[in-house]
This record gives C-alpha cells, structure tokens and sequence, in this order.
C-alpha cells in the first residue's frame, strides 16, 4: 500500500500546481540552467533541538580538553599532542550543529550535469551526476500500512516523512534531507520540470 501510495503521487507530481515553499529560493531559472537552494533543515524546531544537543555535547567535550590544556604546570609535547584529537572530537559536534542552524543545500542543473553541494558557506560535499545518467527523479516517502507503527490515534508518523532524490542505475543524490513532504514535493516537480525542459528523458 505504501509503494502504490508512492507511485500514484509520482506520476502526479508533474501536473500538480504546487505553491512554493518559502524555505526554497531560486537563484536562477532559464531553459538551460536552474540553481537554487534550501536549508539543510527546513524545521525551525528540529534544527535547534538537534543544535542544542550539539552544542552541549560539544561544549562540554571542548572545555574539559581545553581545561587539561591550560592547567599543566610545564609544556608537555607528548600529552598535548594526546589531547589534540580530544579538541577536535569537541569541534565536530558543534560543527554538526552550526549545519543543523546555518546550512545549505544548493542544487545546480545544467544539460550536462545536476551538482548537488551541501554546505554551510565555504566548507562542504559536493555530489555530481550526468544528466544523461539519470533515470528517475523521485519523491520517496514513508506511508506504511503496518498497524504496528500506528499511533493511539491511528495516523502513521511517518506520513510526514518525505525526500527528493534524483537516482542513476548505480547511485542516489538526496535533493532535500530533514524537510517536510510539500516541500520535497515542490523540489521534485521542479527539478523534473528543468529537465524534461531541457530534453532529459526519463520514465
């Protein structure tokens, strides 16, 4: 029931007259190029609960190693450079959670290729594939008939789960990550409206 729910949106998708969402921003759209891009996490709750937590963590992490740093009563090489990585095991979370806050995706299509950079300014990951590569520009979502993962109430959670992806026979590049269903919804269809336009042809 899940996958026919799956399909049956997917094969509207492109017909929809679909609002679009404010956290999408287009930067540039013509007949041989789109360029846009969103927050890694469109839900403004969820980015500072998983922020928060980073933050913590990391603080807390980062100042007992810097703690162990300052107070030696003589420079020791040896275990300085043992607490080195301990600093930097603090930096990575409060890293996680600057992404979470400040992030980016930015998605940019041409004929030849769609790259896809998630980032927070200059420091990021890049996925690229082939515009002749592509077989499917899918939104994929979570619509389970199992009693088993029903609340009391009898609705999924998972009816609100939802993500873009653009797939080749070998691999995937997720389009949105932490978003919620209209907006993966909006950037499917505008994605496979630039290259339908652009004459990609997939099913």
């Amino acid at each position: 029931e899940g996958e026919m729910t799956e399909a049956k949106e997917n094969a509207e998708i492109d017909t929809a007259e679909l609002v679009q969402p404010s956290d999408v921003i287009i930067d540039e759209q013509r007949g041989d190029h789109l360029k846009f891009h969103l927050p890694i996490c469109s839900h403004a709750t969820l980015s500072w609960i998983v922020a928060g937590m980073a933050f913590l963590f990391g603080g807390i992490f980062l100042a007992t190693s810097l703690a162990n740093l300052v107070n030696f009563e003589k420079f020791d090489l040896i275990r300085t450079l043992f607490l080195i990585p301990f600093v930097m095991g603090g930096l990575v979370p409060i890293s996680v959670g600057l992404f979470a806050l400040r992030g980016r995706i930015t998605a940019d299509i041409t004929s030849q290729r769609i790259k896809v950079r998630y980032h927070l300014g200059l420091i990021g990951k890049s996925k690229e594939m082939a515009t002749d590569q592509i077989t499917e520009v899918k939104l994929m979502t979570g619509a389970p008939s199992d009693s088993r993962i029903q609340s009391k109430s009898g609705r999924s959670h998972s009816n609100n789960i939802a993500a873009s992806v653009v797939k080749s026979a070998d691999h995937m590049i997720p389009l949105t990550l932490i978003h919620d269903k209209p907006t993966a919804r909006y950037v499917t269809q505008l994605v496979r409206r630039q290259l339908r336009e652009m004459g990609v042809e997939f099913p």
